[in-house]
């Protein structure tokens, strides 16, 4: 374990030091440090951003899929309470897929 410690702290080093431009100057950790931090929270957003509106769109297709289908169900007499309980959970995913997670995307 300590072995495994010691050669990612080497590997940093050894990746760091490619950062540096110039050898007469000294690197300068924190800002690159800061640079390293930055570039991985931009990236992470982005993919946060990507895996919301993925959740979106397919609970979209769900919904409406729901919705028709319990339409169908309901008002042929084919299997009434089914077909209520699938508007009533269309409903609900319309609700929550629209509203509640675009709200708490934004915190």
């Amino acid at each position: 374990m300590y072995a495994l410690g010691l050669a990612t702290i080497g590997m940093a080093v050894y990746w760091l030091s490619f950062l540096v431009l110039d050898a007469s100057t000294p690197p300068d950790i924190p800002g690159t440090i800061n640079q390293i931090a930055q570039g991985v929270t931009s990236t992470a957003q982005v993919l946060l951003q990507a895996i919301d509106s993925t959740v979106i769109g397919l609970t979209r297709l769900a919904f409406v899929t729901l919705l028709i289908l319990g339409l169908f169900l309901y008002f042929t007499h084919l299997h009434r309470r089914l077909g209520r309980d699938l508007i009533f959970g269309g409903v609900a995913l319309a609700l929550i897929s629209q509203f509640l997670i675009p709200a708490l995307a934004r915190f």
